[in-house]
């Protein structure tokens, strides 16, 4: 397990324990976000999990367990590549998936890491967890975030593609298809936002050469 050695961190880390209450992102994470609303015009939802204090203080805790960690990073950067990617191949697939659903889950598929530096808990779990309150404030829909958090939950287990039966009417009987869609875009662009070919610790990494990405596929 990686440690907080850096000294800054540390002191952001104490500074915003209190948005780790659950009952400080209810009284006042709610009332932030309806502030914005309804004073800022078309603002994305997708800024709206960006801004939420939870949201930044897992971002914060993530950096720090993970400041001298030689493998790939959590950072916000690659949550916005597997939002990328992911929409790249909703877009060439034809899936007619919503981009901000898409980026939604991509902003929050690895958002529980630090809970599993913490106290082991897997990190999909976690990331569960936490999107469960985010989304809640950042004003998605039951059958959005039920979707959202399904994927945060299975994106580290493959999803073969014929198992997907696309449908040009997504609708009530059809909830389970967009989301198996959706787990298994998020999946893959997580796999495919990594340049395994590049990185210099190769030798260390427990990933199988089948899941490396050992060079550039387009």
């Amino acid at each position: 397990m990686n440690h907080i050695d850096n000294k800054n961190y540390t002191e952001k880390i104490n500074n915003i324990k209190s948005v780790n209450n659950n009952e400080a992102i209810n009284n006042t994470g709610k009332i932030d976000y309806l502030e914005k609303i309804n004073h800022i015009e078309h603002i994305s939802r997708c800024q709206l999990i960006y801004d939420h204090p939870l949201y930044q203080a897992e971002l914060v805790k993530i950096a720090g367990y993970e400041s001298d960690r030689i493998f790939c990073r959590h950072t916000f950067e690659h949550f916005m590549d597997v939002a990328r990617i992911a929409y790249i191949m909703n877009l060439e697939k034809g899936y007619k998936l919503s981009k901000e659903i898409i980026y939604a889950a991509a902003l929050l598929h690895d958002i529980g890491r630090a809970r599993q530096y913490e106290d082991g808990t897997p990190h999909d779990k976690a990331g569960a967890e936490i999107a469960d309150k985010i989304l809640s404030d950042c004003g998605f829909s039951d059958d959005e975030k039920n979707m959202i958090v399904a994927a945060i939950i299975s994106h580290r287990v493959s999803v073969h593609e014929s198992d997907i039966h696309k449908s040009d009417k997504y609708s009530e009987d059809t909830k389970n298809i967009v989301a198996t869609i959706l787990s298994t875009i998020i999946y893959k662009a997580d796999k495919a936002s990594r340049q395994c070919f590049r990185c210099n610790a190769q030798k260390e990494c427990n990933w199988s050469m089948e899941k490396r990405n050992l060079k550039i596929n387009i």
